[in-house]
């Protein structure tokens, strides 16, 4: 069983949440069809999706980021990249349905977005607008052309096409990969304007050049990091800055990475990453290192995968659990907690 791995530890006051041993649906974006793909954590080779979300009431038109909440049991998809339009679906939704709500218009400020990330406890998405170089924060239930509540933009931000967001709540942490910027910039969670950020990842030492997807394991306290065209998967620790060196580095032939983008954990400690012009998700071991062949590959005619961008998932097959890249949010209670401990872990994952 795949499940996204607990990646956030939050104090639990007023929350009850229910826990599932059941198997994680996997969403994937695909922008060649206008489709989301969404697979079982069984899936392997080619395998044809469980559901597709597509058609003309879905209003899909150059897909891009997703991501998931879970305690809602919705699904965030930016829907028309170039129309600047942000959808919300039920977790569940099939076929050619219509969304619950939109964000859209000239209030929102959004150009040309790429990845989302939602964070449940706080209630709010968060929005790369890569188009005019800013994170944009809107309320979690935000419909219409509704204003953010707040932004992040200037130049002291060094945003650079911001493309994929990704939420720690443990350190109360906001990384995004900037992709014109060859790097990772990670900003306090609630930071606004024109803020500095607290740690820039970035230089030759790096090897990054062209970021997509971003993903932090709190349980490893770990940094993954996608570059799409010179096909590497980068390791990094949680807390690197400045001009470092990469832990590991997965790269080569063997690999099949073909303009690699999503990347995610899964609870079996594995590397979920979708290739874009391989029409594929691959998956490595999360220690691998060089040129190593993945040990499992979704891809094939009947799987649908159309350049596959962002991905995301769920905790729970067809229930109300949750990203994928862009976000999700699994809860955890600590072993203590019936006993009247507050602890409890929550991964948030965020997308394209």
């Amino acid at each position: 069983m795949r499940n996204v791995t607990a990646a956030a530890a939050i104090t639990c006051v007023l929350l009850v949440l229910s826990c599932s041993d059941s198997s994680a649906d996997t969403f994937v974006a695909n922008p060649g069809s206008d489709s989301v793909s969404v697979f079982s954590d069984t899936a392997t080779g080619d395998v044809a999706p469980i559901r597709i979300l597509a058609g003309g009431n879905t209003q899909f038109s150059h897909i891009g980021g997703i991501a998931i909440d879970e305690l809602a049991g919705e699904v965030f998809i930016v829907s028309n990249t170039l129309g600047d339009s942000i959808s919300v679906f039920s977790v569940g939704a099939d076929g050619d349905v219509a969304p619950i709500r939109v964000i859209e218009g000239p209030g929102t400020g959004i150009v040309r977005p790429g990845g989302l990330a939602v964070d449940p406890i706080n209630d709010e998405l968060f929005v790369c607008s890569s188009g005019n170089n800013t994170i944009r924060v809107f309320a979690r239930d935000a419909a219409g052309d509704a204003a953010p509540i707040r932004v992040l933009e200037g130049p002291a931000t060094t945003l650079s096409f911001p493309i994929y967001p990704f939420v720690d709540l443990t350190h109360d942490e906001l990384f995004i990969g900037n992709m014109a910027g060859d790097g990772v910039v990670v900003f306090p969670r609630t930071a606004t304007g024109d803020a500095t950020p607290i740690r820039t990842l970035s230089g030759s030492m790096t090897q990054i050049d062209n970021i997509r997807g971003i993903f932090v394991s709190l349980d490893f306290d770990e940094l993954y990091a996608v570059e799409r065209d010179n096909n590497r998967i980068y390791t990094f620790p949680r807390t690197a800055s400045g001009n470092v060196a990469p832990l590991r580095v997965i790269s080569g032939p063997n690999t099949l990475l073909n303009q690699a983008q999503g990347v995610l954990l899964t609870n079996s400690n594995e590397l979920m990453v979708t290739c874009e012009s391989g029409d594929s998700i691959l998956y490595f071991p999360r220690t691998a290192d060089g040129d190593i062949s993945p040990t499992d590959v979704i891809s094939g005619p009947s799987t649908l995968l159309d350049t596959p961008v962002a991905i995301a998932t769920t905790t729970a097959a067809g229930g109300a659990s949750g990203f994928v890249a862009p976000l999700s949010v699994t809860v955890i209670f600590s072993d203590d907690f019936e006993a009247g401990g507050t602890n409890a872990w929550a991964s948030v994952v965020g997308g394209s």
